[in-house]
């Protein structure tokens, strides 16, 4: 009995450990995180998606490296990620043992996918681009600019450098049995290279513009080429003669003109889709038509400048077109029928990909999410949802300034963001998982941005739309519900402030007033009228018995709450007021004006104290010490000050480009800190864009570099008791750092 019970056990442990929850067995947040980080939030912008040869695996690449997933289970498998560049193109060797991938900055390298480990990365140059495997999977062939390169795809060593083309190489094909390779270019040519000796075999001229793609037939005898205005040439490989020429200044022979071609897995078809609303399948061979299939699309769509796309499976049965943000066509390609899913099915679809036997489709969306299709019946299968966090970036570049898109409850065990689509998300820190998502209330059109604030216990999160929208709302953060919605701003919001007890709400808008609200029952308390401008700042005194606020009336009032009325009227700024805080004794108060100067005010009787001036721009935020003696101020000036409210003295200043992002933090034993993010007036992006700096703003040294974002870091908040930092990029990429690790581990390398 004992003999046959322990196997029994066995399979049990076994199959229990395989059917975990998958919040316990698949934990990707911490799968490749870099120092000093306790999680990731969200799996990054999408950039490709590939299938494996025998359709096990579906691998995904975008700005935190690879994600592989069971094409079966939908399961996350492994993160490859190198924490340098955000990947943009994926390919799998014929035979699915070797990934190969290109990073932003032109890094190509090579993956193990049995063992998800790195191979070798076979070139760092910022110029290369066009990937491809050779049939048997043996030789790799790149494009750097005008050259092409094969290298060996095993051991990634060159082999030859083809040389010849004298503008930029667009399109590769190697021949169905992998001797020769050919290349297309910018220069309107064609050449044929021998792929063992790298010799150039014969020049192929016809074209009069750019050869965009190009794809050899499967018997290896023919070549058919694209260029840019649309002409298709088929070439007998043999004598370098043009034998056909399909398409001439973009017209078809058969009728329409071509808005997208793309060829098959194998080269041997090529599809394009006409302006007529035709589509035409071509042997690539024979130059001859395989197949029409009509009404591409309703007859009350404009096809027009629209950017259509096409993929075709590698059966070649199912043939898939679509245009973003519209229905996606399935079309089987024996019988010439056809099934949509709809806009509103596939949701505003960014890009797709085909298993290899055509029977199941992968689209993704603007959030990254993954959802997974039956062809044959059209029906949705399954989703895998990506948390991801787009802050509007293009605003914060344009506008110079930082957005309050993510926001950390008091310890940093929740984290709330809002994306563009006008939904705003909840996550808990300590378990990495996802909280019910809050439902989309705002337009996307409307929105540039979700603003959020966590109430001081952690239980309220407030949420507002800008630029759009003059309404308040509040959820619960434990079950994501909504449970309030203020109205009553004619204009919109500029500033919301919790009391310090949470259980009032103050909020400043552009219609000049400021607004008191009961949070518990939604009540509006009350309304300040007495400003004669925008009000940009409001903050609640410690005791939560006064409210300031302050605005473009260069004028901040001190507010009785009990009474409502003005109490205080501090007269002295020369131009709007940004910012306004009390210090944690609530016997001073500090502003900051749009000038750049900072004044200190003595909340009792209204005198001015101290004025700080040094900063050259609009001051963005102002916090003082736990013990009042230091106040911490960033400006859109890049600098970042320290001043002794004591003595007037400016302690320190770290000096970056105008308009960097600086946070300011002090740590528990009042020890500064401040935080450096990128240079938000520059759209490119740069290696030095990607990183945190972590500074010591006592002594001006910098403490440690945050390395693990691949894309542009557009937004960085620390959480109120300074334990927690998190950063954002845009794309989509939160990650919380753990700054008691960060700072030992910073005192260790000193």
């Amino acid at each position: 009995m004992k003999l046959t019970s322990f196997p029994t056990l066995l399979v049990l442990l076994i199959v229990s450990t395989l059917y975990l929850p998958s919040s316990f067995a698949q934990d990707y947040t911490q799968w490749g995180l870099p120092e000093g980080a306790k999680t990731r939030i969200g799996k990054g912008r999408i950039n490709d998606m590939q299938y494996s040869p025998d359709g096990t695996l579906l691998a995904v690449a975008g700005s935190v490296g690879i994600w592989l997933y069971d094409a079966e289970t939908y399961q996350e498998l492994a993160l490859l990620t190198r924490d340098t560049e955000e990947v943009e193109d994926i390919s799998f060797s014929p035979d699915g043992a070797t990934l190969v991938s290109t990073e932003m900055f032109g890094s190509i390298v090579l993956w193990d996918v049995a063992t998800r480990k790195e191979k070798k990365v076979i070139t760092d140059s910022s110029r290369f681009s066009t990937v491809l495997f050779s049939p048997d999977g043996k030789i790799l062939g790149t494009t750097d600019f005008e050259t092409v390169h094969l290298w060996d795809a095993r051991t990634g060593d060159s082999k030859h450098t083809l040389a010849g083309h004298t503008n930029r190489v667009s399109s590769l094909s190697f021949s169905p049995d992998g001797r020769t390779l050919a290349s297309g270019s910018g220069d309107t040519t064609i050449r044929l290279w021998d792929v063992t000796t790298g010799a150039h075999k014969k020049t192929l001229m016809g074209h009069t513009k750019s050869v965009s793609n190009i794809a050899f037939g499967p018997d290896g005898a023919t070549l058919m080429s694209v260029s840019t205005i649309r002409t298709v040439h088929v070439w007998d490989i043999t004598t370098g003669e043009i034998k056909k020429v399909l398409a001439d200044g973009g017209m078809i022979k058969s009728g329409g003109t071509i808005q997208r071609a793309e060829f098959s897995a194998d080269g041997g078809t090529f599809v394009n889709v006409s302006h007529n609303k035709t589509i035409y399948l071509w042997d690539t061979a024979t130059g001859s038509l395989k197949r029409t299939l009509t009404n591409a699309f309703e007859m009350n769509e404009q096809v027009g400048g629209k950017v259509v796309n096409v993929s075709l499976s590698s059966d070649e049965k199912t043939l898939v077109i679509w245009r973003q943000g519209e229905l996606i066509r399935l079309w089987d390609t024996a019988t010439g029928k056809y099934k949509s899913l709809t806009r509103k099915d596939v949701g505003y679809v960014r890009s797709i990909a085909l298993n290899p036997d055509g029977s199941t489709l992968a689209t993704e969306n603007w959030v990254g999410s993954l959802r997974f299709w039956d062809i044959s019946t059209g029906k949705h299968k399954k989703t895998v949802e990506n948390q991801y966090f787009p802050i509007n970036h293009q605003y914060v570049t344009k506008t110079g300034q930082d957005t309050i898109g993510i926001a950390l409850s008091h310890n940093g065990d929740k984290l709330a963001a809002g994306a563009r689509d006008g939904t705003t998300y909840l996550w808990d820190a300590i378990s990495r998982q996802q909280q019910p998502l809050v439902e989309n209330v705002y337009e996307p059109e409307d929105v540039w941005f979700i603003k959020v604030l966590f109430s001081p216990d952690g239980k309220t999160l407030a949420s507002w739309s800008f630029p759009r929208y003059s309404t308040m709302r509040l959820w619960d953060v434990a079950t994501g519900r909504h449970k309030r919605t203020f109205t009553g701003h004619t204009s919109i919001l500029t500033s919301v402030s919790f009391s310090p007890d949470g259980e009032t709400l103050a909020t400043g808008s552009q219609d000049k007033t400021v607004r008191l609200w009961d949070v518990a029952t939604g009540i509006h308390k009350q309304t300040l009228k007495t400003h004669t401008a925008e009000v940009k700042a409001v903050s609640f005194s410690p005791d939560g018995r006064t409210l300031v606020s302050a605005g473009m009336d260069k004028i901040i009032r001190l507010w009785s709450l009990e009474t409502g009325k003005a109490k205080q009227t501090f007269v002295g700024h020369t131009s709007g007021i940004s910012s306004i805080v009390f210090s944690h004794d609530g016997q001073t108060l500090a502003s900051g004006g749009i000038e750049g100067v900072i004044h200190l005010w003595d909340v009792e009787d209204g005198i001015q104290k101290r004025t700080f001036v040094g900063h050259a721009d609009d001051i963005f935020s102002l916090s003082f010490s736990a013990d009042d003696l230091n106040l911490a101020s960033t400006s859109t000036d890049g600098t970042v000050r320290l001043w002794d409210t004591s003595t007037g003295e400016q302690k320190k200043t770290l000096a970056a480009y105008e308009n960097t992002g600086w946070r300011t933090s002090f740590y528990t034993d009042g020890w500064a800190l401040a935080s450096r993010f990128e240079d938000r007036r520059v759209y490119t992006y740069g290696p030095q864009r990607k990183n945190l700096e972590l500074w010591d703003l006592t002594t001006g040294q910098r403490l440690k570099i945050l390395k693990g974002h691949t894309r542009r870091v557009v937004s960085v908040l620390f959480s109120t008791d300074g334990q927690t930092l998190a950063s954002a990029d845009d794309g989509g990429i939160v990650l919380l750092w753990d700054l008691t690790a960060i700072l030992n581990m910073a005192s260790e390398t000193q």
